[in-house]
């Protein structure tokens, strides 16, 4: 119980982190992602259900922040999120450049999701991907480290016990 408080008070500041620091760090308009790291870090440690479920949950707090239909990004992350939990037992252990990656790649695919369930076809998809998709995800990637080892500090999950990377 006291971890599953932790994981919401992680979330809760994540989300903190998205609305005040983002803006103020963007590059070229392009801003990490701070709630879907937890949604990664929570994906390796706890297996599908627990990243489609904190993907869930991460995802309504953004859609009741944002001006898009309401459960697009719990959609989006919740299947990122279970996907990542699928796979997290077959992750190299002990890698950033694998925690790097996996962020890498959940990002550019989550935005993916996101863009293909609004208007606009494959082509806008493409453009949306090479415009934004890939820089926002390079820029999650490599804020994935430090923020994901001090998400895992602050829920108590020990690195030896994670179920993906350690």
């Amino acid at each position: 119980m006291i971890r599953v408080l932790r994981l919401i008070v992680a979330l809760y500041i994540s989300i903190v982190l998205q609305t005040v620091l983002a803006p103020s760090i963007a590059i070229l308009g392009v801003r990490p992602d701070f709630p879907f790291l937890i949604v990664l870090v929570v994906a390796l440690h706890e297996g599908a259900a627990g990243g489609a479920l904190a993907g869930f949950i991460a995802g309504l707090f953004v859609d009741l922040s944002s001006t898009h239909v309401l459960g697009i990004s719990c959609l989006a992350n919740s299947l990122v999120g279970f996907g990542v939990g699928a796979v997290a037992d077959r992750l190299v252990r002990g890698s950033v450049l694998a925690c790097i990656l996996v962020a890498l790649v959940a990002t550019v695919v989550r935005d993916q999701i996101l863009f293909l369930v609004q208007p606009g076809g494959i082509v806008a998809s493409l453009r949306f991907l090479v415009r934004s998709g890939l820089p926002g995800g390079v820029y999650t990637a490599l804020l994935a480290p430090p923020v994901m080892a001090l998400a895992e500090r602050l829920v108590g999950w020990d690195r030896e016990m994670v179920r993906g990377l350690r």
